[in-house]
């Protein structure tokens, strides 16, 4: 068999350095003509940088987005599988920064197409934002706008996997719509089922009923064992953290985040098992308190192991195989190294090579642009500190309320249960914020039956107009089931038509039970709206929501009340108690309905 011949390749003129040694000589090299700016010393590159229109349009938008963003992050806080975002912040930051000082000078154009593609988006969100004060609004567009910011830098320097860094941002955003909620609730199905068959291989007596484990002594919820700052996020933000400060191409970085959700769920059944083996075994309770937070760090460090294991194993058998002597110009070979290194934006010798800068107008945004985009920063920039700012025309504007106080006729003996099965074991009056969804006031009874069913009554006011309570329900992690509309009862003033809802939440298996009516403080029922979905975005983006226009634009008295019954349980409620439920409420409401009609006429009250 004939030998194959090798093949020359060009020479590339660093035969004896290494790439940390190109890179030092590439940053030494900034400072002749041959960096940013032609004749001019770094420093003058950097001084031309700081007196970039780009730069002060970028500053510009960033104090305006400066507000919400810090609200959202403070709902961000709340949430305790989302308290690893000041780490995932401080990465990113370090990422940049560290590999912005190593990056090479670049000769690529402004990618003016993707530039629009991203900040026209970021625009209209964030003057949507703005006008409405939605938080996540303004989180959404700020991280379109460091894509923009990222195009802008590209143009100058070559930064090391500058998408990959842009997509940890998305990390920041809080899934819509309950999907996190649903992942979560899948993990937890599959640990229960995995952690259940462990025990028992171990010979741990217990039993499962839903997510909850029972020992004999100690019950807790799945949920409550996978729960906190180290969870599946976390471990998901990890996976990704290492796959963009490793640079890995599209295929092995794919795998390595589908390893840290397998990972995710090893993590959680070593923690439910480790609980569980120390509460048997040693009459430790690790499920709470201090002893928990350390138990979740340490299997934390478990799973990332495990993750970078899983990413040696990637990295072992999807390397590229390279052009040689004994393959050849093989067509697999070819296929399977374009494969391999698909999406690989690590720096390569070449990257090092000087340069000659493109000329100003190529690596900066159109003058048209940046004076559109920058008048309407300026404008919103304005209309924010309206906002924020205590105006006049706010402090002395009046909002028409009802002429009526419920809490100055109504508490907690003002009604009783129809059905003495039925006590009332508390009663509570709560004030919220003005922009509270649930209503500034409400007056709560709590309910407790012989089979230990807990009820939630309350009185909430006051309200505009029709308030969909499914709504305030969903935003709080409530997945709605369904809704109707009961068939119509008699009222002195027109009929109550109550709505029924059910729900349940995902992570936790309780199921919800919603009913509720409005009416005016004349007396006079309110109609419920048919589509629940298109009232809530009528309302959220109606005219008299405007935060900037709220005081100017004339809207209704604030003259509706509004009362429900919730109930919260872990099965499913049977007919003859939804019955029960329905007859409490219907009586609790009329007698309340009746407390007030008779405190408007003057009449005297009833009981």
């Amino acid at each position: 068999m004939n030998e194959v011949p090798a093949i020359n390749f060009p020479t590339i003129n660093f035969p004896t350095s290494s790439m940390s040694e190109i890179k030092r000589e590439a940053s030494e090299g900034e400072n002749d003509d041959r960096s940013l700016d032609v004749g001019d010393g770094d420093h003058r590159a950097h001084g031309a940088v700081k007196r970039s229109p780009d730069l002060w349009l970028g500053l510009i938008a960033a104090l305006l987005a400066t507000p919400l963003v810090l609200i959202y992050f403070g709902r961000l806080w709340g949430e305790e599988h989302y308290q690893y975002f000041p780490l995932l912040i401080g990465v990113i930051l370090w990422l940049a920064w560290s590999r912005w000082q190593e990056a090479p000078p670049a000769r690529r154009p402004l990618r003016r197409g993707l530039v629009l593609l991203l900040a026209v988006p970021a625009l209209l969100g964030m003057t949507l934002a703005v006008l409405y004060q939605v938080p996540i609004m303004a989180a959404l567009s700020v991280t379109a706008g460091l894509g923009v910011a990222g195009l802008a830098l590209a143009s100058h320097r070559k930064v090391e996997n500058l998408l990959g860094m842009w997509l940890l941002c998305w990390l920041l955003i809080r899934l819509p719509w309950g999907y996190d909620e649903r992942m979560m609730s899948l993990l937890q199905g599959a640990t229960t089922v995995v952690s259940s068959r462990l025990l028992d291989f171990f010979g741990c007596f217990h039993l499962t009923e839903g997510n909850v484990l029972k020992f004999p002594g100690k019950t807790f919820f799945v949920d409550e064992a996978c729960s906190g700052i180290i969870s599946l996020r976390t471990i998901l933000a990890a996976s990704a953290v290492i796959v963009v400060y490793r640079n890995r191409p599209l295929l092995h970085a794919a795998l390595l985040i589908a390893a840290g959700l397998f990972w995710a769920g090893v993590m959680n059944v070593i923690r439910i098992g480790v609980i569980a083996v120390a509460h048997l075994k040693f009459d430790l309770d690790l499920a709470e308190g201090w002893q928990h937070e350390v138990t979740g760090v340490a299997v934390f460090i478990v799973a990332v192991g495990g993750v970078l294991s899983t990413d040696a194993f990637l990295t072992f058998f999807f390397s590229t195989i390279g052009v040689s002597a004994r393959h050849g110009d093989n067509p697999l070979t070819r296929f399977w190294d374009r494969m391999m290194s698909l999406c690989d934006f690590s720096l390569k010798e070449s990257d090092y090579e000087a340069v000659e800068p493109l000329p100003p107008e190529k690596r900066g945004l159109p003058r048209l642009f940046r004076w559109s985009f920058g008048a309407v920063l300026a404008v919103l920039l304005v209309l924010q500190g309206m906002v924020f700012l205590p105006s006049r025309s706010a402090a002395e504007s009046k909002v028409v309320m009802a002429d009526m106080d419920p809490a100055s006729v109504i508490d907690q003996h003002s009604v009783t249960p129809s059905n003495p099965d039925w006590q009332v074991v508390d009663f509570e009056r709560k004030s919220r914020s003005s922009r509270s969804v649930w209503g500034e006031n409400s007056l709560v009874w709590t309910l407790r039956n012989g089979e230990g069913l807990q009820m939630t009554m309350s009185i909430d006011y006051f309200f505009r107009k029709w308030h969909e309570l499914t709504v305030c329900y969903r935003s709080s992690g409530w997945q709605l089931d369904g809704r109707a509309v009961m068939s119509a009862e008699p009222a002195p003033l027109g009929e109550w038509q109550t709505v029924q809802a059910t729900c349940h939440r995902p992570a936790s298996h309780e199921r919800g039970l919603v009913l509720f009516d409005l009416f005016r403080a004349s007396g006079e029922p309110l109609t419920p709206v048919q589509n629940v979905l298109a009232a809530d975005w009528k309302e959220r983006f109606s005219l008299r929501n405007l935060a900037v226009f709220k005081n100017a634009v004339r809207q209704g008295a604030l003259e509706v009340l509004q009362v429900q019954a919730f109930i919260v349980t872990d099965e499913v409620l049977r007919d003859e108690t939804f019955e029960a439920v329905r007859t409490e409420y219907v009586h609790f409401r009329d007698q309340l309905y009746q407390i007030l009609m008779s405190e408007m006429k003057g009449e005297p009250i009833q009981k």
